[in-house]
């Protein structure tokens, strides 16, 4: 008795650490674990969806996997797992406390219900739900649409900044790059004791939008990037950062992103002439975008540049320049057509003209690379 007693706890014990396994062999799997340690008797049953927190679970994205119970009967008594009433599967507990797998539904909503009915006398000592992370991600590399989370599972004191293009591209593996950006997505709550604990928007560098509070319940915040700014990453759209301000458990940031429409498609998608009829004299000195945006252009500030090309009649040149690096000289006798290709991922707003002499420039077609 004695031997097959601690071959049962050996083979008890094999089985749950068996079990336990998948949760670190996937990806943003967890378990929820619920001590129940309760006796139920013939038409008792247990609320799934409320012992385990499920229905939170679900709605932050999360999807089922796994269910199994720790339970023990004297008697021939059942347990009765019932999705939305109807009967998805029957065990008889033995006799000895062990976990028992359970079959899932297919696919649970966090408006159903899932229980556990006695029949007869049972035990039940805990719960046990697997549960995994899920996002839809692109079909194919930049394509396709859906939400990419990242867990963070961190505390803040104060201030933090997560840089979410970053977290989101090293856990998912999607690729980024052509993705528009509809919001950014922020899981957590306050837990500071004294004032309030706030999620703002950063954008290449700077704040965007009014600061978003967190209570000290879990919720889920959706920042927008503004209309004004890029939205489209790899065109203009750099840094995505979440800054956190107060005492705060940040769970999860994310991205709701879209196929954003390829600029290679269509012709002149990928370049944009403006018509300029800008006369200069002298030596002088202005920014490219702002001068851009006098003649009415709507070009995308934001993108890297690959080349711009000059129209202009008069004398002297056009020297194209960013933070201290000359990209390039255009030299202007009488009338003509020249092009400068610029280095690196400099934009619009990067870029400096110095005009000398005495010209027209006519017209500017700017190329990007995307």
């Amino acid at each position: 008795m004695k031997l097959s007693l601690l071959r049962l706890l050996s083979l008890t014990l094999l089985l749950t650490v068996a079990a336990a396994t998948p949760s670190f062999a996937q990806y943003g799997t967890q378990e929820k674990v619920a001590y129940i340690e309760q006796y139920l008797r013939k038409g008792d049953k247990l609320d799934l969806m409320r012992e385990l927190n499920l229905k939170q679970a679900l709605r932050d994205g999360s999807r089922l996997i796994a269910l199994r119970v720790e339970a023990s009967s004297y008697e021939n008594a059942k347990l009765v797992l019932k999705h939305n009433g109807q009967r998805l599967q029957a065990l008889a507990p033995s006799s000895y406390s062990m976990e028992i797998s359970m079959q899932t539904p297919a696919s649970l909503q966090p408006q159903d219900k899932l229980v556990l009915a006695a029949k007869g006398e049972v035990r039940v000592a805990k719960l046990v739900a697997v549960i995994q992370s899920t996002y839809t991600p692109p079909r194919n590399p930049g394509q396709g649409q859906g939400v990419l989370k990242a867990r963070v599972n961190k505390q803040v004191y104060g201030h933090e900044v997560f840089a979410v293009k970053r977290l989101v591209k090293n856990q998912t593996g999607a690729r980024l790059q052509g993705l528009q950006v509809k919001k950014v997505i922020v899981k957590g709550n306050s837990t500071s004791y004294y004032g309030q604990a706030t999620v703002q928007l950063k954008v290449n560098g700077q704040l965007v939008g009014f600061p978003q509070t967190l209570n000290s319940q879990s919720s889920r915040l959706a920042l927008q990037i503004p209309a004004h700014m890029p939205s489209v990453i790899g065109q203009g759209l750099r840094q995505i950062k979440v800054v956190v301000r107060g005492d705060a458990y940040i769970q999860m940031v994310g991205l709701k992103t879209q196929q954003a429409r390829d600029p290679r498609r269509g012709g002149n998608q990928g370049s944009a002439q403006v018509h300029l009829n800008q006369q200069f004299r002298g030596n002088q000195v202005m920014n490219l975008d702002q001068l851009l945006s006098r003649a009415g252009s709507r070009v995308d500030v934001y993108s890297p540049v690959e080349a711009l090309t000059f129209v202009a009649r008069g004398y002297g040149s056009i020297v194209v320049q960013s933070r201290g690096s000359v990209h390039g000289v255009a030299t202007v006798v009488n009338r003509g057509t020249q092009t400068i290709r610029i280095s690196g991922s400099n934009s619009l707003r990067d870029l400096k003209l110095r005009v000398t002499g005495n010209m027209t420039i006519e017209t500017v077609r700017v190329k990007t690379r995307y």
